[in-house]
């Protein structure tokens, strides 16, 4: 018995080891096919997220975060903890953002800025630039025309009376 007992007993380590090995709790492996948009989805994240980096890194936008009362470094901890969604939110806002902004906007509002003071000038009289503006001949009116108001068609205030008469 003792011949058994010396021969079995490292086969019964070994058994008792598969059999703690085979116990613990495992995790199945699953292997699937990957498709191209969550491979390209997961790059902009990454790209996305080295960005904001980068533009954390400029000294201009350290000095606008510390005039604002943020420290930059609290700042690129919080982007660090951003989930995917928020970065891509972020990536789509930063693409439809203009850099330094919209010179189109800026000229076209100058246009009709200039546009504007044209016609009032030319409604004025001071210029006569548009022909589509009906001008008043000024030059006809005379004082002759003006002394011809009595008193009595006159209010308190000097102004023609345009009472109706019924």
């Amino acid at each position: 018995m003792n011949y058994v007992r010396r021969t079995l007993k490292p086969a019964s380590y070994l058994m008792i080891a598969m059999m703690l090995i085979l116990s613990t709790p495992h995790q199945a492996l699953w292997a699937a096919m990957v498709d191209t948009e969550t491979v390209l989805s997961a790059e902009r994240i990454a790209q996305t997220r080295q960005a904001l980096a980068e533009h954390l890194a400029r000294p201009q936008v350290r000095e606008q975060l510390q005039e604002m009362g943020i420290d930059p470094k609290e700042a690129q901890a919080r982007i660090d903890n951003l989930s995917d969604a928020e970065i891509a939110r972020i990536a789509d806002r930063l693409d439809e953002l203009p850099a330094g902004g919209d010179a189109l906007g800026i000229v076209l509002g100058l246009i009709v800025l200039a546009f504007v003071v044209l016609i009032i000038t030319d409604i004025v009289g001071v210029t006569d630039i548009f022909t589509f503006i009906k001008k008043h001949d000024r030059s006809n009116i005379n004082k002759s025309d003006t002394s011809d108001i009595n008193e009595s068609d006159t209010s308190d205030m000097g102004r023609p009376d345009l009472s109706i008469d019924k």
